[in-house]
């Protein structure tokens, strides 16, 4: 909404911030002038607004400023005695508002004061407060030397006064009405308000008064956004399935005749949101807070029809018992709110949301500048960051050298032809599609308006029709220009000047059709970049079964191998310049050819990387359609693969007597050796290739930001001197390496200093939820405990848990204060019985049992980086008498031996995965968990299971089961057809039932290939455990479930054939 102005004298917002707060959410105000705040400290603005004071003149608020954090602004600085803040704000046009407030004492306010304020005023402007100036002229039975002096200055200035004689303040005392709330404005715009008086006092003895402008809302958000909470889906499925048909593939632009079906049944079946969706969301507002209002409105009326003592009492009553009810609706509903928090939530969000809750959050959004100069028009500021963001990706970036290998590269045009033959290029097929929106997120709608919520409601028949489509695409290679336009959402970068164009980070909306897909032809490339090995094994980033622990690892153990043999270790970490911005389209489709793609797959992203447009969206302000030169496209799908295809290369420019570990455009290289003199030389040689390459590919290092550390045992030693593009490279005693912050001389302490200080930042969040006035429980607090603290404490524990173990004792005491907090223990409290009460480990026991689950993972995998840590590892003894300690692999060694397990005893088995254009179609039918088992009759559970078997009985039956009993786990499969060829077999002891289970299933598969060969090709498998279907439904899953096949320390993948299963 953002068109009204609001003025009220609160007479402290801490008593009245409900109040103020509904208020907020019933009108949205762009700006809010209020009086007498009485600040305490720590209160600032209601969520969705920015708080602005005077200065350091009025810390209390005797005159404060409310914008709305939807509004660019800028606040002014005024030379003032009086108690005024003024701010201009962009509406339709800029507007200056201020919020002053006059005592009632005669002698501090002169008209030479209140005409220097006005002369400071940028116009049109609006002056709203409280003058505590009497006269007829505004309503008034009095005139007072106030009133005479504002009546004189607003003649001779030509200014409007815009009251209409209404009643604004009620003496609680002497229960006396008087106007002194006035609203003053230049006679040029006084015909763009109207001036009302809200009909309830709101705790306070001044009405709070709107100043609607009449105008269009430039501020709102895009009206066109669906309220899917309301949505008919069954009328929109009817509607999909008339509109959509397969003449459809006939028309002209068959996409985009797609999108207009869709819109259309959507605008049928589901309705838009109201400007309300504006308003901040009030989320403890409850129908008895709704009655509690209408009670206190009801006896303020009352009172004010017959002002005797017993109505005054009575309006005293309903206005107390009101504010009660609103304090204990928001303790309530807060309890409520910290108990949805789940282990996926991040610090910052939580933060974000306290505030919310609060009343703390702060956000300003301030006027952006270009030379200088304030820019108020809203159509010019999101043209300055739509020009800005274009820059970025502008063939301007790159050096002189780079443009003139780009402007000659590009003129040779590169050949895909192909009779697409490849296994990649064949249509697409009906799974696929499915799959990609399976493993859709419920993500914004791009320019074309089309979400994920319309797509995962179309039926079947219109899912066939998107299918022809995208195979037409395909074929074709021709893709939909609005596919490849994108719609820029400006977020301000933390801690950043707001008013800098520089200071935002775009955020991109794109097609939700082109993204799904994108998924779709994104699954193809990675599987044959991946099945073919043409992705280096150093690149960890964006890849499956790979993570930054695989790089820290290898990293530290090479250090301390180094060490440990008395050498010493050069290492180089890089910082990439605007690497995605940056990205040559042409350098990536010449990689493309290079690896041998043909025909369809490298055609469409071709295509797809081509003319490519966006427009910047604040509020409902769109800017003008700009390009986006280089780069790959922000938001897109394909974005990762093909900038790992890129970076590949710059592995084979590194020497072969150098180490480099990349992790998307985290790069680094490092080398070991005894002489300085010779590392440097080595590096330098190693650096200058490196360099190169990045020259050569339109990258470019920051000189700035990329650190060398030389990691030794002298107490005497020399600096070295590297050059990267003829400047110095910065020499440091630490860097930060992929989230972890290796010193020089491995010992970790400033890493676990910083980590300390991080957690203790986070373990304020556990004491504000844990506070009793909250109303958090155990099982809450201990989950943000190990949201927020452990998976701090967790990242890289099994790199830096080779640091001393004074140094790692100083986290026990962040991990025992999380656990008193969560508990509520004393600080008496043993602790042993913290670990016992919360079923946590000691951080010591947690570090081993992450390292040894971590190595279990990487000895399975042989062609990751890491691998070598624990096969090419020095023995422990060999470290015992070093002055370094132990690397990763060594440091486990004796552990291993405890618990008699070896890593020869786990095989390296790669499983292949098979293409995506081969999937099988897998049926899943979750319907019988509908009935609750406790508080259903067996025989309604029987019936219910006979009615669905009985739509399979043309299948071939299988049923599955696991057991466990004491520490004995067993599992089976029964063939009722054929029951001599049902099979039990014996897990190893100690293993889950849930791994049971999948054993169970993973033998019926067994069986069902065997079955094929008898021409048997339906089968139904009857599982009763939810949660190993529910696993095995989602197949994209990231923490894999690994079956331990009984009898052997095998790990093996589930795979599947064609059958039904149930």
């Amino acid at each position: 909404m953002c068109n009204k102005f609001l003025q009220w004298n609160i007479r402290g917002l801490k008593s009245n911030y409900e109040d103020l707060r509904l208020l907020l959410s019933q009108s949205s105000p762009a700006a809010v002038a209020l009086q007498e705040c009485k600040l305490a400290g720590g209160q600032t603005s209601p969520p969705g607004y920015t708080l602005l004071l005077q200065g350091e003149s009025d810390k209390e608020g005797k005159a404060a400023l409310l914008i709305n954090n939807k509004l660019k602004y800028t606040q002014l600085c005024l030379s003032t005695g009086l108690h005024a803040v003024a701010a201009t704000v962009s509406l339709t046009k800029a507007i200056t508002v201020v919020s002053i407030y006059l005592p009632p004492v005669p002698c501090t306010v002169s008209r030479v004061s209140l005409q220097k304020l006005i002369d400071q005023l940028p116009r049109p402007f609006v002056l709203l407060g409280d003058f505590n100036a009497h006269s007829p002229t505004w309503g008034d039975p009095k005139l007072d030397e106030r009133g005479a002096l504002v009546e004189n200055l607003v003649q001779e200035i030509d200014l409007i006064i815009l009251n209409h004689k209404k009643i604004t303040f009620v003496h609680s005392a002497h229960h006396t009405k008087s106007a002194i709330d006035l609203a003053v404005t230049s006679a040029s715009t006084a015909l763009d308000y109207e001036w009302a008086v809200h009909s309830d006092l709101c705790g306070s003895d001044h009405f709070p008064i709107f100043l609607t402008f009449r105008g269009n809302d430039s501020t709102s958000d895009d009206p066109n956004v669906f309220n899917y909470s309301k949505a008919d889906w069954n009328s929109f499925v009817d509607l999909c399935s008339k509109a959509i048909n397969a003449s459809l593939l006939d028309t002209e632009s068959p996409a985009d005749t797609f999108t207009e079906k869709v819109l259309e049944a959507a605008r049928a079946s589901i309705p838009f949101h109201t400007n309300k969706g504006n308003r901040v969301r009030v989320p403890w507002f409850t129908s008895e807070c709704r009655e509690a209002i209408r009670d206190r409105k009801k006896a303020q009326r009352k009172y004010f029809n017959n002002p005797i003592p017993e109505n005054l009492i009575n309006f005293k009553r309903t206005k107390a018992k009101c504010k009660r009810i609103i304090k204990q609706s928001k303790k309530s509903t807060w309890k409520s709110y910290v108990s949805t928090f789940n282990i996926n939530t991040s610090t910052k969000t939580v933060w974000n949301k306290i505030r919310k809750i609060k009343g703390k959050e702060i956000r300003p959004n301030t006027h952006l500048k270009k030379n200088n100069l304030i820019i108020t028009d809203p159509k010019e500021s999101v043209n300055i960051l739509a020009e800005t963001f274009s820059k970025t990706s502008s063939t301007e970036n790159y050096s002189a050298k780079f443009q003139k290998i780009k402007q000659s590269k590009e003129k040779n045009n590169i050949n895909f032809s192909s009779d697409n033959n490849e296994t990649y290029n064949q249509p697409f097929t009906i799974l696929e599609l499915r799959d990609s929106l399976k493993r859709s997120n419920q993500s914004s709608a791009g320019p074309d308006g089309i979400s994920y919520q319309f797509l995962t409601h179309l039926p079947d028949t219109c899912l066939e029709v998107l299918l022809n489509i995208f195979n037409s695409i395909w074929e074709t290679g021709i893709i939909p220009p609005s596919w490849k336009e994108a719609t820029i959402i400006p977020i301000p970068k933390p801690n950043k000047d707001t008013s800098d164009p520089k200071s935002y980070r775009p955020i991109a909306l794109t097609s939700c059709l082109c993204k799904t897909l994108e998924r779709m032809v994104n699954s193809r490339l990675v599987w044959v970049l991946e099945t073919q090995g043409l992705i280096s094994k150093y690149q960890c980033g964006f890849r499956e079964d790979h993570s930054t622990l695989d790089h820290l690892v290898r990293f530290e153990t090479f250090v301390r191998e180094a060490l440990a043999r008395k050498k010493q270790v050069l290492a180089v970490f890089f910082d990439l310049e605007k690497a995605y911005d940056t990205t040559w389209k042409h350098g990536i489709l010449t990689d493309l050819h290079e690896l041998e793609f043909r025909g369809k797959l490298p055609i469409f992203i071709q295509n797809f990387l081509s003319d490519r447009h966006f427009r910047v969206r604040s509020g409902s302000q769109y800017s003008d359609s700009y390009r986006q030169e280089n780069g790959v496209p922000q938001g897109s799908i394909l974005s990762p693969i093909l900038f790992n295809l890129k970076i590949n290369n710059i592995m084979k420019s590194v020497s072969s007597n150098a180490n480099a570990s990349l992790f998307v455009d985290d790069f680094a290289l490092y080398i070991e050796g005894k002489h300085l003199q010779h590392l440097e030389r080595t590096m330098q040689l190693c650096i200058n290739k490196v360099h190169n390459w990045v020259s050569n590919n339109g990258f470019k290092f920051s000189i700035l930001k990329t650190t060398c550390v030389h990691f030794h045992r002298q107490r005497i030693f020399k600096e070295p001197l590297i050059k990267l593009d003829g400047q110095p490279v910065p020499v440091k005693t630490e860097a930060k390496f992929l989230g972890v912050l290796f010193d020089n001389k491995l010992s970790f302490e400033p890493h676990i200093m910083a980590l300390k200080r991080k957690c203790q930042k986070a373990l304020n969040i556990l004491r504000v939820v844990g506070h009793t006035d909250w109303g958090a429980d155990r099982e809450t607090l201990l989950k943000l405990y190990r949201t927020l603290v452990r998976s701090k404490l967790d990242y890289g524990s099994i790199v830096y848990g080779s640091a001393k173990k004074h140094i790692l004792k100083t986290l026990d005491p962040i991990h025992h204060q999380g656990l008193r907090i969560a508990l509520g223990a004393f600080r008496t409290s043993p602790i042993q019985s913290l670990y016992a009460e919360s079923g946590e480990p000691s951080l010591e026991h947690r570090r081993l049992k992450l390292s040894l689950n971590y190595a279990a993972k990487l000895n399975s995998m042989p062609e990751n980086p890491g691998f070598e840590s624990l096969t090419d590892s020095s023995p422990i003894e060999f470290f015992e008498t070093k002055k370094s300690g132990p690397s990763f692999g060594a440091r486990l060694q004796n552990h291993l031996e405890k618990i008699e397990t070896k890593y020869e005893n786990i095989d390296n088995i790669k499983v292949r995965k098979p293409p995506p254009w081969e999937q099988y179609n897998v049926k899943f039918d979750t319907s019988l968990t509908e009935f609750e088992k406790g508080n259903t009759n067996a025989l309604v559970l029987q019936k219910e299971f006979l009615n669905l078997k009985e739509q399979y009985n043309e299948h071939y039956e299988i049923y599955t089961d696991g057991s466990k009993q004491d520490h004995k786990v067993a599992a089976a499969f029964f063939l009722p057809d054929d029951p001599g060829d049902s099979v039990s077999a014996r897990l190893r002891d100690y293993s889950s039932v849930y791994s049971a289970e999948l054993e169970a299933i993973l033998m019926a598969m067994k069986m069902v290939k065997s079955k094929l060969s008898r021409r048997k090709r339906h089968f139904a498998v009857f599982v009763d455990s939810l949660s190993a279907l529910q696993a095995l439904e989602n197949r994209h899953f990231k923490n894999k479930n690994i079956l331990l096949i009984s009898g052997k320390n095998t790990m093996s993948q589930m795979t599947w054939d064609n059958c039904s299963e149930k």
